[in-house]
């Protein structure tokens, strides 16, 4: 008889590191349409430039460690890292008023912002959750 949490809680660990892991890669992906498209699509010009190019690179980063740590045996290893990346999100929603950004680059920044911040919202959320009964400190 095992006495492992996959018998007993079903296999949520397994479901939490694939979640975690396609959210991470999809934010990834999304941090870098904002690195490259300011360079490649639009003209973005000032601090709206810099902003999509910094805070792109490090939605990638921050995804890109959170993608490593939930390929480990604790799947809220990375759950920090989403976290971090939801809030690099919501300010991307914010940041075209900010800067006064117009048209497309405008909508661009609010589109992926608000992705950026479910998907890696939703992944910092499934990572910090334990199945009923057994705690952190029990799952490592």
């Amino acid at each position: 008889m095992s006495t492992d949490s996959e018998s007993a809680y079903g296999d949520t660990y397994g479901t939490d590191r694939a979640v975690a892991k396609w959210s991470s890669a999809i934010v990834a992906l999304l941090g870098l349409w904002l690195v490259a498209a300011p360079i490649l699509v639009w003209d973005a010009v000032g601090a709206d430039f810099w902003n999509d190019v910094v805070v792109g690179a490090a939605i990638v980063v921050l995804a890109a460690y959170s993608y490593y740590e939930s390929s480990d045996d604790d799947p809220s290893g990375g759950t920090w890292a989403s976290a971090f990346n939801a809030l690099l999100g919501l300010w991307m929603i914010v940041a075209p008023f900010v800067w006064g950004v117009a048209e497309l680059l405008f909508w661009n920044d609010v589109a992926v912002g608000a992705l950026v911040a479910v998907i890696a919202g939703y992944a910092a959320f499934a990572g910090g959750e334990s199945p009923a009964g057994l705690g952190a400190e029990q799952r490592t």
